[in-house]
């Protein structure tokens, strides 16, 4: 468009559009200006008037209720029983019409407000009812003095209850007020940032457009003042750049100038044409006379040839005729020797044993429908071919060189061979092959005849295989790894070899065969059996030798490393999930080492070493491999004593809790108590879960102890909230073992629904090694959790390694910051990173944050000043039984020498 405009016309484009813009903007911000009156507007208009007619709905219905109130209290007094009810009616049907304006005021504004808004409502007109009926209960029960008093008692509860949801509601008008009104002065500074930058760009494109405009002008300008300069000095081949021009007037220019370069051109291409005809027709004449010369020996040469081409003839004739007569006696010996091979034929193709005829260099020359049935082959496939397309390669070359030795010696030899059939199975038979001499001739044909025995084959492996391996994995079974393990110890006594003993235990697999049914448990064993055999070399042994545990020979072990890989790498196997029906099992895997000689010399040694060294490994955390040391066998047993204690103190019920107050920092109350376990021996003093937690993990006892820990928990916290004027939150920490479970969410369900405790006042906590481990299936056991109302922590946070993109994912609330970071607070700026960044990082994403460990006033007054929402720890109480943090929740505040400080 722009390049149908003159030059002139190309110069005012920018002002025009310069204008233009200008009463663009103006437009814009007029009305801006104008929708952000309006929403202003609104806002006095619906929330500020709603407001103030609840306001006033509170303040008639409070002097009623002291009207009321003061009735009640001169009954007996001044009054009799027929006066109190006719005053009493008089004030219900006053405080009737203040539920009247309720009613009318929410029919009102119902359009306007939000939903919290309208449940509060809701709530409020519910107990006002109750309140009305208390006081009508009242005046009923005037002559009964005992039901009177408690029926007026219950009426002033109910008045302070209803004045709390007045009070609640006007508080979540005026929030929803003042956030509505941030919201809109946020949209319209966008809005404003928006149309400057707008603005800016626009210009910056007027700017940029004019440069680029007059910078194209003068190229084009010069380009057709250097065309004219070249064709003034005569240089015809110089080479224009085709550049589209931008405006009429310089199109024109340089179509002239190409139509002047085009015709000079066109001048000096015609007389370039005229030399060269000339040229061309000299040539021609030259050629002309040679080609003559060369046809008259052409000829010549021709003559020559056909005489020596009819002599040829008549000798090939000649030859022809004796060879014709040699060919009809070879005729009639053929049909001779042919009648006596068809014979043969029948009697080979009819036999049930495979045939196969090859000469002296292993061509297979004949085979009968037999060998065709049992191989898989056909006749036409085979002919012609070598008969190692059969073989398995089961079979070294050293057996074949035995086989063809006693062939070259005896001229005979059978025994069972492997071979493999075109579909690829591996099958035994037993073959019989006989050398065929023919003096005459000087040549060895070889005669094969061989029956498929894999029926007896199959017989003996399943007499084998029921024997020596197990029946669900097909592993070697204990007897067969046994004797296996004494051969390896045989050998390398012998040879002074070395090799290895892996005891493999599963972890958790227990747990799901208890919960998830045998069923999954043994589809669960096929494939863990299948990942360690993939694990290891084809020398090597793995073996089951009970429900859970595994055995392995690795043989040849130069160094203790070679263990350790082949050990790390099955662990790595096993811990990938498992997919069986629509679900994902995982299961770990705890392993032992034992070396021969170094830990042993005899098989039992070995296997018992290599079991210590497995349980060492559980101990220390499972998830790992342990070599043997001579000092382990001392720590097995405590390891033993450790696990029968702790089955004692599950059936006798020895765990109790603990609780530590959380503080909300900004009104220093009591918010939430965290549940933390101890163990309580009936005799002896308290064990804390640093000491048996691990090792409960370790055995699978902690999903046991964890459901108790939550019963209890949410037992106590539902008597609590019974008797509390406020609510208070139960924190429960949960094990990442227990989030293994898929069952976990509904165990929480119903632990709820036997308690009585809201969903909204229980917390579980979870580290972020629990968060990390199995991502997919911890995401979908917290989706159902949090979809119950139950609020998810994530602890120790910062203690470990975690990823944005997870915690983005799951539907967690609050952020607990790890106490090391806590207790490291100082006014050193390096040392206020990490807490800052986090509470930052929670802010972020809309989770609340939760400073643990806190245990001096510089520190609460620090996280205060980053903007930390709660603090737990030591400055306000250590962890105690129920009993005594009983009072702190009824005062709902900091301890004393707390309470006081400046926050």
């Amino acid at each position: 468009m722009l390049t149908r405009l003159s030059l002139r016309q190309k110069l005012l484009v920018i002002p025009v559009l310069g204008f233009l813009v200008t009463g663009i903007v103006i437009l814009m911000m007029l009305t801006l200006l104008k929708r952000q009156h309006q929403l202003t507007q609104n806002v006095v208009e619906h929330d500020l008037s709603a407001i103030h007619h609840y306001t006033s709905l509170l303040s008639d219905f409070s002097k009623n209720h002291l009207s009321v109130h003061d009735l009640l209290s001169r009954y007996r007094n001044d009054l009799n029983a027929e006066d109190l009810v006719a005053l009493g009616a008089a004030r219900i049907e006053i405080i009737r019409q203040v539920q009247q304006g309720l009613d009318n005021q929410f029919d009102i504004h119902r359009q306007y407000s939000d939903k919290s808004s309208q449940e509060a409502v809701l709530i409020l007109k519910e107990s006002l009812e109750h309140y009305i009926q208390a006081v009508e209960s009242a005046l009923q029960q005037s002559d009964n003095r005992l039901r009177y008093q408690e029926t007026l008692q219950s009426a002033n509860q109910l008045f302070a209850e209803t004045h709390k949801h007045f009070v609640g509601l006007l508080e979540i008008m005026g929030q929803s007020s003042e956030e509505e009104t941030e919201v809109q002065l946020a949209v319209f500074e966008q809005h404003i940032l928006l149309v400057s930058l707008i603005v800016f760009v626009i210009m910056t494109f007027l700017v940029v457009f004019s440069l680029r405009q007059s910078g194209r002008l003068s190229r084009q300008l010069h380009q057709m003042i250097y065309a004219m300069n070249q064709l003034a000095s005569g240089n015809l081949r110089f080479r224009r750049s085709r550049d589209h021009y931008d405006s009429e007037e310089l199109e024109q220019l340089s179509e002239a100038i190409d139509c002047f370069h085009s015709t000079l051109n066109s001048l000096e291409k015609t007389q370039a044409r005229v030399e060269e005809q000339n040229l061309r027709l000299k040539e021609e004449v030259l050629h002309k006379e040679h080609a003559e010369s060369e046809l008259t020996h052409a000829l010549d040469a021709l003559q020559i040839a056909n005489d020596e081409l009819e002599h040829r003839v008549k000798e090939r004739t000649s030859a022809l005729a004796k060879m014709n007569d040699e060919l009809l006696l070879e005729i009639e010996q053929r049909s001779r020797a042919e009648q006596q091979l068809q014979l043969f034929k029948m009697a080979i193709y009819n036999t049930s044993e495979a045939v196969i005829i090859t000469d002296a260099d292993a061509r297979i020359l004949e085979v009968n429908p037999a060998y065709c049935q049992i191989t898989g082959y056909s006749r036409a496939e085979v002919l012609g071919k070598n008969p190692n397309i059969t073989r398995s390669e089961r079979h070294s070359e050293k057996f074949y060189r035995n086989m063809w030795g006693c062939l070259a010696n005896k001229g005979q030899w059978s025994g069972e061979i492997w071979d493999r059939r075109k579909s690829g199975e591996v099958f035994p038979k037993w073959l019989t092959i006989n050398a065929v001499n023919d003096p005459e001739r000087n040549s060895t044909w070889y005669v094969g005849v061989f029956m498929d025995i894999s029926d007896m084959k199959q017989a003996e492996q399943q007499l084998e295989q029921l024997a020596y391996y197990d029946a669900l994995t097909q592993l070697p079974n204990r007897i067969l790894f046994q004797d296996r393990l004494e051969q390896e110890v045989k050998t390398c006594a012998s040879e002074n070899g070395r090799f290895g003993v892996l005891y493999i235990d599963l972890d958790r697999f227990k747990y799901v065969n208890d919960t998830l049914g045998h069923s999954v448990g043994d589809q669960l064993l096929v494939e863990v059996a299948r990942r360690i055999k993939l694990c290891l070399r084809q020398p090597d042994t793995v073996a089951r030798i009970s429900g859970d545990e595994f055995t392995a020979i690795i043989r040849s072990v130069h160094e203790l490393n070679d263990m350790e890989v082949v050990a790390a790498k099955i662990i790595e196997q096993v811990e990938q999930p498992v997919i069986i029906g629509s679900r994902e099992v995982y299961v770990g895997a705890s392993i032992g080492i034992s070396l021969y000689p170094d830990h042993g010399n005899s098989s039992e040694t070995l296997k018992k070493h290599a079991d210590m060294a497995m349980y060492k490994a559980k101990e220390l955390g499972r998830g790992r491999y342990q070599i043997f040391d001579y000092t382990m066998s001392a720590l097995n047993v405590d390891r033993m004593a450790l696990t029968g204690k702790l089955k004692q103190a599950i059936t006798q019920n020895e765990f109790v809790l603990h609780f530590q107050p959380i503080v909300e920092i900004e009104s220093h109350s009591i918010a939430a108590v965290e549940a933390l376990i101890r163990w309580q021996p009936s005799e002896g003093e308290m064990i804390y879960p640093g000491n048996f937690i691990e090792h409960a993990e370790e055995t699978g006892l902690i999903h046991e102890i964890g459901n108790q820990v939550l019963l209890s928990a949410c037992e106590q916290g539902a008597q609590w909230n019974r008797q509390l004027t406020h609510p208070v939150t139960i924190a429960v920490n949960l094990s990442a073992i227990q989030f293994e479970n898929p069952e976990l969410a509904d165990y929480i369900r119903d632990v709820l629904d036997t308690t009585g405790l809201p969903p909204e006042l229980l917390n579980v906590e979870i580290t972020e090694t629990t968060v990390m481990k199995h991502p997919e299936q911890t995401e979908k056991l917290l989706r159902e959790i949090s979809d119950m109302g139950v609020g998810i922590s994530i602890d120790d946070f910062g203690a470990g390694y975690s990823s944005l993109s997870y915690l983005m994912r799951f539907t967690a609330n609050k952020l607990k910051i790890d106490k090391a970071f806590t207790q490291q607070l100082t006014d050193r700026r390096s040392d206020q990173i990490i807490p800052t960044a986090i509470i930052n990082l929670g802010r972020s994403l809309n989770l609340q944050t939760v400073a643990e460990g806190v245990e001096t006033r510089f520190q609460l007054d620090m996280l205060y000043d980053k903007g930390c929402d709660y603090a737990q720890g030591y400055l306000f109480s250590k962890p105690v039984d129920a009993e005594t943090i009983w009072p702190m929740l009824q005062a709902h505040t900091l301890l004393e020498d707390v309470r006081g400080m400046h926050i």
